[in-house]
């Protein structure tokens, strides 16, 4: 028992220390413009580097802990992650909110326990879920702002066809996109041109903008203004073009979903059946089920099956799931 006090206490006190950094990093933000105009100003190696630099945000807010998460591939992905969701926190703040729930969610399953050894192996799952649940949440955030993103693209490329057909420059019709569009992809195009003015290329800055979005519709756009730029071409069809394939693209997509709306249902009905009969045999008859929750094999026999249950619906979900 003193043992798991010494631990519970061990991970209050990183809990603590966790929650003051979080505050600190919070209190020492920066804007965004500033951070890229000193990246690029630190100038190494200028047009390889560049769209690195353009994306990477500040790590910490911490000159020495900014060096090494700098050299840290892992760092610099969940920088990319924290862009692609729409999330302006330093990358040190975000681990250290995973941290965070990690530690509660492990204290809390260990007090409710009370120093039982099952309720270490408990505290560890916590931990696993608290750690995870942010994860999860930039994912469903990232997915949000994606298809905002490709919704918004067509009626992007059709006003920068009508100012390029006006007489405009490529960077004058995404200006003209850019004030004209909500967010997100308004911003998105609105900070191309801030780095296209900062020193970075146009195709440095394009590039910067597909990694920043990671849309396929985004990327087929990009690619055909670059085949533009070096070949020729007439731009504003290019765009028009391209604005129709990706209609015609999303038609498909709604009509895929409308065929496999029924196996859907199915697939969400058969894998709330055993939820469903386990909470009538609950109510209806405790003694019969309730040995299954009290016996130690119930309890993993149960664990095993909402595992088995998950995996069963992220597979019914990848059959459905259609790529168009």
């Amino acid at each position: 028992m003193d043992g798991l006090v010494l631990l519970a206490s061990l991970f209050v006190a990183a809990a603590v220390a966790l929650g003051i950094l979080g505050v600190y990093l919070i209190t020492r933000a920066e804007d965004p413009g500033v951070r890229r105009l000193r990246h690029i100003k630190e100038g190494r190696g200028r047009e390889q580097a560049l769209p690195t630099l353009i994306l990477r945000r500040h790590l910490s807010g911490i000159p020495v802990l900014d060096l090494f998460l700098a050299r840290n591939q892992r760092a610099t992905q969940l920088a990319l992650e924290l862009e692609r969701a729409g999330v302006s926190m330093p990358v040190a703040q975000y681990v250290a909110i995973r941290l965070f729930l990690a530690v509660v969610a492990f204290l809390l399953a260990v007090i409710f326990s009370g120093g039982h050894p099952v309720g270490l192996l408990a505290g560890l799952a916590g931990a696993a879920v608290g750690y995870m649940a942010p994860a999860f949440y930039l994912g469903v955030l990232q997915e949000r702002r994606l298809r905002s993103i490709e919704k918004q693209l067509p009626e992007a490329l059709s006003i920068m066809s009508n100012a390029l057909r006006a007489g405009f420059g490529f960077l004058q019709a995404m200006e003209a996109a850019a004030r004209r569009l909500p967010p997100p992809l308004g911003p998105e195009l609105a900070r191309t041109l801030q780095d296209a003015n900062l020193g970075a290329s146009v195709e440095g800055a394009l590039r910067g903008l597909v990694e920043r979005c990671r849309s396929y519709d985004l990327e087929l756009v990009v690619t055909a203004v670059l085949v533009q730029r070096e070949v020729g071409g007439n731009l504003s069809e290019i765009l028009d073009n391209t604005a129709h394939t990706i209609r015609e693209r999303e038609r498909i997509k709604g009509e895929i979903k409308t065929i496999t709306t029924m196996q859907r249902w199915e697939g969400n009905v058969a894998a709330l059946v055993p939820v469903a009969l386990a909470g009538i045999l609950l109510l209806a008859n405790r003694q019969y089920i309730g040995t299954m929750l009290e016996e130690p094999i119930g309890q993993v026999l149960l664990a095993l099956a909402a595992v088995w249950q998950i995996i069963g619906i992220i597979v019914m979900r990848r059959i459905v799931s259609i790529e168009v």
